[in-house]
């Protein structure tokens, strides 16, 4: 199955504002009734001049990942605590240790790993000193299906053995991988899908992407979708049956199937949506989730100052308001530092740092 459309998003207008946005938080006020508030603290080291055009952020092995949208490489390094650019990675290409299309930029043990979307390939890179010069890449081709189909967007570990991908499945939400990347099973459904019976399993595939993460043993896995604002909590403590533990679908994406012939992709329509979650991360025993809840348009910025904290579960906890508006974050769970990248006024970046064992513990 060859996919050449991704979700192409209709510029929005005001129009609908006021109701899509009071659904929004309304959800925020009955599950989070008591709201702290968080100050963050400027990384006044961090060399932000080498931060390009960032969509995905991670940590790992005292280094911040960033995946860019645009640029010679699609990821760049730095020392997390000094600030310092340590080199770029992943080239674009299609010579050796080159890549087409990467996502799906999470920690892996020491290192980090990405889907890179057209080599259908799952890669594992270590060692980021020296200007990134020696990185080290494992891969692992993840099979994908054209009988029953089997288009995967997004592909991230749960533990060191069984891996999970989202995007265009036949029947199921998500695929379990076992080492060798192949199929193991399927499992999941999306939010509320009866009110979704006219879609194909292709158009909701488009249309409920986001963010998937696991705990440190990989017995739990959390998806928060980055239209709307749902997510769904899982149980994958035995790996052959999957449990969803809980739903939240407060806010369900609405769109329109654009698919024609073999090119397959969804609109999402005017004034009816709002973005959700901007990024996703496991702290300990808890799940942090960025997210916006603002209007979905040509001229939004895509930040959000809401950092919803819940467990592994699905039960809420806290809801902490930002003092900034924040477009990525990442964490260190061993130092308990969140590292938030957010624009100023003159549109520079700016990298800030929050300490989660004050707040939470």
């Amino acid at each position: 199955m060859r996919c050449f459309l991704m979700s192409s998003i209709l510029l929005l207008s005001i129009i609908g504002f006021s109701g899509c946005n009071e659904k929004s938080f309304r959800f925020l006020q009955d599950e989070f009734p008591d709201v702290e508030k968080a100050s963050l603290m400027e990384h006044q080291d961090f060399n932000t001049e080498e931060v390009k055009f960032p969509v995905e952020m991670a940590f790992s092995d005292g280094c911040l990942f960033f995946r860019n949208f645009s640029g010679e490489y699609f990821i760049s390094v730095f020392d997390a605590k000094q600030g310092s650019f340590i080199g770029d990675m992943a080239r674009k290409g299609i010579g050796p240790d080159e890549f087409l299309f990467v996502s799906s930029l999470v920690k892996k043990d020491k290192g980090i790993s990405f889907y890179d979307l057209n080599l259908h390939k799952l890669f594992f890179a270590t060692h980021f000193t020296d200007s990134c010069k020696q990185v080290n890449y494992i891969s692992r081709s993840v099979v994908t299906d054209t009988v029953r189909f089997c288009q995967p967007f997004l592909t991230f570990p749960i533990n060191s053995t069984f891996y999970c991908t989202s995007g265009m499945i036949e029947g199921s939400r998500f695929v379990l991988l076992d080492s060798t990347a192949t199929e193991v099973k399927r499992f999941g459904d999306y939010p509320e899908r009866d009110n979704f019976k006219q879609y194909s399993d292709m158009a909701l595939g488009f249309a409920f992407q986001g963010f998937g993460a696991c705990n440190s043993s990989g017995s739990r896995m959390v998806f928060a979708d980055g239209v709307g604002a749902s997510f769904q909590f899982y149980d994958l403590e035995d790996i052959n049956h999957p449990k969803l533990l809980r739903e939240c679908a407060y806010v369900l994406p609405q769109f329109k199937d654009d698919s024609v012939g073999d090119s397959q992709g969804v609109t999402f329509l005017k004034g009816k949506n709002i973005i959700g979650a901007l990024g996703l991360q496991g702290y300990r025993e808890k799940v942090l989730i960025l997210y916006s809840g603002t209007l979905l348009s040509a001229q939004v910025d895509y930040s959000g100052n809401k950092l919803l904290v819940y467990s592994w579960d699905g039960h809420p906890e806290m809801l902490l308001e930002l003092n900034k508006k924040c477009k990525l974050f990442a964490v260190d769970e061993e130092t308990g530092t969140g590292y938030f990248l957010a624009e100023d006024e003159e549109h520079d970046y700016v990298v800030y740092t929050l300490d989660l064992n004050q707040i939470m513990n």
